[in-house]
């Protein structure tokens, strides 16, 4: 056995007063005897060994669950497979029957000026607007309930009748008339303004037909009474003047910026509207209207308006439009819209945008006086 040093545990020679390894002084000899064992473990609770368990059994444990959970899903997939898809993993297959049933939109040209309605039908519906001579339309076909075919138009979802549209565009025309005239003698109707072209049927004599215009090429194109229009050579269908209520007639206007007159259909409109006015010259009282709904050279006449010292008429149509039509008759116009007539005419007379209270009226007006 050997001596070991009380200070630092070094060992200790036969008769050391000093420890070589620390220095400190041998004072008593030091029983020989072995190092210290190592200590033994603390006792345990009664607990720990099932907690000791449980921590040394969690990996197999989740590692059985796992397995588990897996043998859950493989038998549910499994299971899927056999019997199909489930109604929330179903992939939507598309309807090819219900797409090729589906109505396409076809385009389509204005034949005549036209009413939009509400519904598919000339009777019970209401007018929601109008669409011009030439105007590109986009839609799908419906039936109409009273017959007929009628076109649902894409933007708005207005209804206009198929038998005032074109497949084609409408030739340009040299000369707007739109009068309303009345065959005195059978017509053969045209399809196009072409000589030669396909004849689309006769109009007997005492039918009611408006008289478009004259194209480029001289056929007369004329709105039928069953709808649309046709093309005749420029004699070949004789008519005289409607006397049909609300008829539209070319001579409906015959104005003198000069002079202020608006010719002789007009005056009894006149006439009547300067009734209104009150017994004594007021030159504060309001200005009065009266009704026309006539049409000349495709333009809606509405009312007559008269005034203190001024009087008119108004159209239903924009000022650009009203003025291109005065154009083609011969006047001429300022930037400002107001006729160009002599330096020493004492009346001037224009044709501007109704005002904001009066659009009842309709877009523009042609007003004349001191």
């Amino acid at each position: 056995m050997r001596n070991y040093c009380q200070h630092c545990g070094a060992a200790l020679g036969e008769g050391a007063r000093f420890c070589q390894t620390c220095g400190e002084a041998v004072t008593a000899e030091v029983p020989q005897e072995t190092p210290p064992a190592p200590p033994m473990p603390p006792a345990q609770d009664p607990a720990a060994p099932r907690a000791s368990f449980a921590a040394r059994n969690r990996v197999p444990l989740i590692a059985g669950v796992g397995v588990l959970a897996l043998a859950i899903v493989g038998g549910l997939w499994l299971g899927r497979e056999t019997t199909g898809p489930s109604v929330a993993t179903e992939a939507p297959v598309a309807d090819e029957t219900a797409a090729a049933d589906a109505p396409k939109s076809l385009d389509y040209h204005v034949a005549v000026e036209s009413d939009l309605r509400d519904a598919p039908s000339e009777d019970g519906s209401q007018v929601v607007g109008r669409i011009e001579r030439g105007q590109a339309v986009r839609g799908v076909l419906v039936d109409g309930t009273q017959g007929g075919r009628w076109l649902k138009l894409d933007e708005g979802g207005a209804y206009v009748n198929l038998v005032n549209l074109s497949s084609a565009a409408l030739p340009r025309l040299a000369e707007i008339d739109g009068s309303d005239r009345v065959t005195t003698a059978p017509c053969a109707i045209r399809e196009t303004e072409a000589a030669g072209s396909k004849e689309k049927g006769e109009v007997p004599a005492g039918s009611p037909v408006r008289i478009v215009g004259i194209t480029a090429k001289g056929a007369v194109e004329l709105a039928l009474p069953g709808g649309g229009v046709g093309y005749a050579a420029k004699d070949a269908c004789p008519t005289q003047p409607s006397s049909a209520k609300w008829a539209a007639a070319n001579g409906l206007i015959e104005f003198e910026p000069s002079s202020c007159e608006f010719g002789a259909e007009l005056a009894p409109y006149f006439e009547k509207a300067s009734k209104l006015w009150p017994t004594t010259d007021d030159e504060s009282a309001e200005e009065y209207i009266y009704p026309v709904n006539k049409t000349f050279r495709g333009l809606k006449v509405s009312y007559v308006v008269s005034g203190y010292e001024w009087h008119g008429v108004a159209f239903v149509d924009s000022p650009a439009r009203v003025e291109a039509v005065f154009r083609k008759l011969g006047f001429r116009f300022d930037k400002d819209g107001s006729f160009l007539v002599s330096d020493d005419t004492p009346v001037s007379s224009s044709i501007s945008a109704t005002q904001e209270d009066k659009q009842m009226r309709g877009k523009s007006q042609l007003i004349c006086g001191i």
